[in-house]
């Protein structure tokens, strides 16, 4: 069944279906990562990413939070943030690394071969035959013994080539598992110039370290966003701006209800757009086909009278 998005002024549809932010390939998603209280300080972190920059020190930064908080739009806009700092302009490295286990070295030396196989496609970009050998030393490297020194020098002497030509470096280590983990992470890049992210999921089990367990760890120099369920305002304003990006017309949810509704039920991020998706969709599915469009036709307005029920209902679905 096709839906009436046109009602509402909405020409491409439900501006509340989820999918990750990246203003790497996205610019728009810049601003749609929003500064709500309790959620993301966007100050702070740029001013963290900018003093990096500026002290040619390497950014840390560990972005936890249950499942569902948006950790992995976060990652991505902390890349964004610290390569709009270095004036990258296009001109960066960004690799993912989903960490599966606990084995440090594998995971550490993943990034180096991404890093690896992302060079031969940055235009204009030769690199030194040394810092070839450094790199490919790595990725040959299969014993046991400390391996920090020889993957921080190899790191060290591509971001300098890299930094020399304006290039920029950034890794994410997604769904970190255990603390040290990060402390070696730190010794391998601590001589770069780049931006290290690090994801973790707050959930309590054999195979996760919780919030508690990396807190207790003192990284120095880094930079911890925690991302809680929203709640309350945060909801309504986060309803209201993603609706603005859409369309032109008014927004058509009673605010001060939806807030009503998220007053006790801190929810997370993804969660809170999945309801606002179905709240929309579903008056449209119950809209009958010749209706007139919104504002005019005052039966689009989704009030405290509709949303409660409808709330309830989702919730038991």
């Amino acid at each position: 069944m096709s839906l009436q998005y046109h009602l509402y002024g909405l020409a491409d549809g439900n501006p509340y279906v989820h999918r990750e932010l990246n203003p790497l390939a996205t610019p728009a998603d810049d601003g749609r990562l929003l500064g709500l209280n309790g959620f993301v300080e966007r100050n702070d972190a740029l001013s963290y990413l900018q003093g990096r920059k500026d002290s040619r020190r390497p950014a840390f930064v560990l972005v936890g939070g249950r499942n569902l908080t948006g950790r992995t739009s976060v990652a991505n806009w902390i890349l964004h943030s610290y390569f709009e700092a270095r004036e990258a302009q296009g001109r960066f490295l960004a690799v993912y690394v989903p960490v599966k286990d606990q084995a440090t070295f594998s995971w550490l030396r993943k990034a180096i071969a991404r890093l690896w196989s992302d060079l031969p496609d940055t235009p204009g970009l030769t690199l030194t035959q040394d810092i070839l050998d450094r790199l490919e030393k790595c990725l040959t490297y299969t014993a046991a013994d400390p391996f920090e020194e020889l993957f921080q020098a190899a790191l060290r002497a591509l971001s300098i080539e890299l930094t020399s030509r304006k290039y920029t470096i950034g890794v994410v280590f997604e769904g970190i598992r255990d603390a040290e983990f990060i402390a070696s992470a730190k010794t391998v890049f601590e001589r770069s110039e780049a931006v290290v992210v690090f994801t973790y999921d707050d959930y309590e089990h054999a195979q996760t370290t919780d919030a508690k367990g990396f807190r207790a760890v003192q990284f120095d120099d880094m930079l911890h966003l925690y991302l809680e369920p929203l709640k309350s305002r945060q909801v309504s304003l986060l309803a209201k701006s993603r609706w603005t990006d859409a369309s032109a017309l008014a927004f058509p949810f009673e605010d001060l209800a939806l807030e009503k509704i998220y007053e006790d039920n801190r929810t997370p991020i993804k969660k809170v757009l999945k309801r606002l998706e179905e709240f929309l969709d579903y008056k449209l599915r119950i809209t009958p086909p010749d209706a007139a469009a919104w504002p005019g036709n005052h039966d689009l307005f989704m009030s405290g009278q509709w949303l409660v029920p409808t709330f309830n209902i989702i919730d038991r679905a």
